[in-house]
């Protein structure tokens, strides 16, 4: 199986759970002079061999400025550090390519509140990616079911570390790519199927 690019959606915290999936993220953040910058910057190693970590991106702040409500790890409250703060239009930008450019996403669903994430989830599936979902164990998070029903692959977990490495260790990951896979080779086979007969008969040049 060819390295996957997983895009990990969630909410974003300070020394978050993503940390410990890709444990070089802290030294791969963005550059908040050049935001466009981190749109095409490789992929990192994660602690699963063939996964790539491919977003989001954070601006690195020790004291964790950038971690405030509504922000995404990307603006800061003023007067605190220097670094200029990503536009809420750039991160979106930002965080659409990663996903384009990912063959999936993974997403920790551990709160209502979790509005970018619900955002996140619904255009992979308009673009046609799959999405892998965890959510805690709690009554409260059966509001998000229509979010929920659209994930490839839902489960409970007490982590997102221990969830997502068990969609690995199970294999779910490379079951349900090929499966998309087969679903556009099918697709395509039908269109020129439908074709083949038009270009013949000359209705198409």
């Amino acid at each position: 199986m060819n390295d996957l690019k997983i895009y990990f959606a969630g909410k974003v915290d300070k020394n978050d759970w993503r940390h410990e999936i890709a444990p070089g993220l802290r030294r791969h953040t963005v550059d908040e002079s050049k935001p466009e910058n981190i749109v095409s910057s490789m992929p990192l190693e994660t602690a699963f061999p063939s996964i790539l970590y491919n977003g989001p991106y954070v601006i690195n702040c020790d004291h964790g400025c950038y971690h405030g409500p509504t922000t995404h790890g990307c603006g800061s409250e003023e007067g605190t550090c220097t670094q200029e703060d990503l536009t809420r239009d750039e991160i979106m930008a930002t965080c659409v390519s990663l996903i384009y450019k990912s063959d999936a996403v993974y997403a920790w669903i551990d709160s209502t509140d979790c509005y970018g994430t619900l955002a996140e989830i619904g255009f992979a599936k308009g673009i046609g990616k799959p999405v892998f979902i965890n959510t805690k164990k709690d009554d409260a998070l059966k509001e998000l079911w229509f979010a929920c029903h659209l994930a490839d692959a839902l489960n409970w977990a007490d982590d997102p570390m221990t969830g997502f490495k068990d969609y690995v260790q199970r294999g779910l990951f490379g079951e349900v790519l090929e499966r998309y896979a087969q679903q556009k080779r099918e697709a395509s086979e039908a269109t020129q199927h439908i074709l083949d007969p038009m270009v013949g008969s000359g209705k198409i040049h």
